[in-house]
């Protein structure tokens, strides 16, 4: 996880942090106890059909960058994305219904089709190569195809060309039922809707998704301002003018971030395709700012493009560069409020006011996200919250505090949130920056979108498989989103509920680079996680990634050598157990894997063996056939098979 916090149990008292001694106790905490690593697919197909059978708790994870810890959950089955790595420029959309398709298509690389592994600085790098620009995070390492465009995605090229959201084409979407489907203008209008905003994790798992591009921006000017004040009356004054010009600002093309502090105010502010002098001339009045208690300092550059402007700019030549925002990488609990452009036209006096009392009084840090107004205020046919179309800030408010501390931390930011709420009422927050413990999420996250998006929720997620914090539905669910709230009797199955049976047999499912599958049978007190030991007596399930390299099934302590020796007997038995039932008896494969040596299982399935590499159009065009499910390779099994 991005933030650590979140993998930690408090109402149980139970953590794993990565940043422990190795030598200390671990608990499984709020780390999923089934993990699936997915390289295909049908792979996720099979994992949602799995978890809906089994009524299991299902979260879904890229890079884990979620302040509201919901690609976690205790006792859950996790979809890891991270190796869905698809990336291909493209001329057009093949839509069938030609009317509903946008013109862009005159350019090879109008638009790019992405897995859902693929992180922003690796399309960054492939755009670049295209000559084109996407709207997209400014921490290099987030998803591109996860909750971030789910979830609305604003981008310093937002004012230019919209949120991240309004750039998406099309979406491929694993639905609870276990199906894939494209969503886009053409089909499934509504799911299409409700994925551009509704959130991530909330209407199935999202395995691809098409953005629009944009021509190379000719260039982009980078301004680094930093204004300090000696007393609390000059620190208001200076945020008083600097609220004011802000919408001006905007009018020029500006965008970027600003941090507030003790006395403090600093600028990273990005125009594109405007020259140095039109730049210093829009800053005019802030560089030079006259005022005996104020001083200020600044700089101004010129880049030839928006990536080199990124990483030499944002992230001072860091390759590693984890974020620009001053959030990603840390277990911090965030805010936020957006602030419509009408507040810093008509009362600068009352926001500037809010700023200060957040910096000064309750010491809390402050992001400001300059990144709306432009493009963003136009309205778009999607889910994304209506607030950013009236706002030109979003401003974020962060604690980060020990675990002993922790409560008293989520308090503090709630409280210095609400100073921005009591000054904007009837706006809205950011669902992928915001507060755990928000007040009204229906209305700050989605605005008068809910009601549209609960109804398609009900319509494809009928049995609310896809739930998490504050997302759209998570009303009918218990705080910890087991049960339903309307009945005791329907609860999700935790799989550490199994600790009643200690020494329990486990599968652990492997899933190798040709689409092969294996099943090894261990014991959970042989198993770690993340180099830890879990609880000793809870039965695990792990699907992980193979190596390829024909080693399947490695028991935690048992040699390359064993492994090998047992795989070759495995496949030996499938085979003769292939000859003896066909091709096509899953059930008896496995049961001939089963008596390979201890442990360790071999089952292979013609229709899984097709490489990963295969088109996604041709997988369309003829999907292999599917076996019976997880749920049949995860049967019982008794000593004796």
């Amino acid at each position: 996880m991005m933030a650590d916090n979140w993998e930690m149990d408090d109402a149980r008292n139970e953590s794993c942090s990565i940043r422990d001694p190795r030598s200390s106790r671990c608990e499984q905490g709020s780390v999923p106890v089934y993990a699936v690593n997915v390289s295909h697919v049908f792979q996720v197909e099979l994992a949602v059909a799995f978890a809906s059978k089994h009524n299991l708790l299902l979260v879904v994870k890229n890079t884990g960058h979620d302040y509201l810890g919901r690609s976690t959950a205790r006792g859950s089955l996790s979809i890891w994305m991270h190796h869905l790595r698809e990336l291909r420029f493209h001329g057009d959309l093949g839509c069938d219904q030609a009317e509903h398709c946008d013109d862009l298509g005159l350019d090879p690389a109008a638009y790019v089709t992405i897995g859902a592994g693929v992180t922003w600085n690796q399309l960054y790098e492939a755009a670049l190569e295209h000559r084109r620009d996407i709207v997209g995070a400014s921490c290099p390492w987030v998803g591109a195809a996860g909750g971030f465009a789910q979830g609305g995605g604003h981008s310093l090229l937002s004012p230019v060309f919209g949120l991240a959201a309004d750039n998406v084409v099309e979406l491929q979407v694993v639905t609870a039922d276990g199906k894939r489907k494209v969503a886009s203008e053409c089909q499934n209008e509504d799911l299409f809707w409700a994925l551009r905003g509704g959130g991530g994790g909330t209407f199935g798992v999202v395995v691809s998704l098409t953005y629009r591009t944009y021509p190379a921006l000719e260039n982009a000017i980078f301004a680094s301002v930093n204004v300090t004040a000696k007393d609390r009356p000059s620190f208001e004054t200076l945020l008083e003018e600097f609220a004011r010009m802000n919408p001006e600002l905007s009018s020029d093309g500006w965008s970027g971030f600003f941090n507030v502090g003790n006395f403090s105010l600093s600028l990273r502010y990005v125009l594109p395709n405007k020259t140095l002098a039109f730049a210093r001339s829009s800053l005019n009045f802030l560089l030079g700012f006259q005022h005996n208690r104020i001083q200020t300092h600044y700089s101004l550059k010129s880049y030839a493009s928006f990536y080199e402007l990124i990483q030499q700019a944002l992230c001072g030549s860091d390759p590693s560069c984890p974020n620009v925002g001053g959030l990603a990488g840390n277990p911090v609990l965030p805010a936020s409020r957006l602030i419509p452009t009408q507040a810093l036209n008509s009362f600068p006096t009352k926001v500037s006011r809010a700023l200060a009392k957040i910096a000064l009084d309750f010491q809390v840090p402050i992001v400001g996200a300059f990144v709306a107004g432009g493009q963003v205020s136009v309205p778009r046919d999607s889910a994304v919250n209506p607030a950013w179309r009236d706002s030109l800030w979003l401003v974020i408010v962060s604690v980060s505090a020990p675990r002993s501390q922790r409560k008293e931390a989520a308090t503090l930011v709630s409280r210095a949130n609400k100073v921005l709420i009591d000054i904007t009422p009837g706006s809205g927050s950011y669902m992928n920056e915001a507060d755990y413990n928000e007040p009204h999420f229906h209305r700050s996250f989605f605005g008068s979108h809910y009601k549209r998006l609960y109804e398609i929720k009900q319509r494809v997620d009928p049995g609310g498989l896809f739930v998490c914090h504050h997302c759209v539905g998570s009303e009918d669910w218990t705080q910890d989103l087991r049960c339903k709230t309307q009945s005791n009797k329907e609860c999700r199955v935790l799989e550490d509920e199994g600790a009643a049976f200690p020494g329990a047999p486990s599968l652990w499912f492997c899933f190798s680079s040709d689409l092969s599958l294996s099943i090894a049978l261990c014991h959970s007190s042989d198993l770690h996680c993340i180099g830890q030991k879990p609880a000793m007596g809870i039965p695990w399930i792990h699907i992980v990634e193979d190596s390829g390299h024909g080693v399947r099934g490695r028991e935690e302590g048992a040699t390359v050598e064993e492994a090998q020796e047992a795989h070759q007997i495995g496949a030996q038995e499938e085979e003769e157990e292939e000859e003896a039932q066909g091709e096509g008896d899953l059930g008896g494969a496995l049961q001939g894997g089963a008596r390979a040596a201890e442990g360790s299982l071999a089952l292979h399935h013609r229709a899984l063996r097709r490489r990963a590499d295969v088109a996604q159009d041709e997988l369309r065009a003829r999907p292999p056939a599917r076996p019976q499910g997880l749920e049949h390779y995860a049967r019982p099994l008794r000593p004796d098979q």
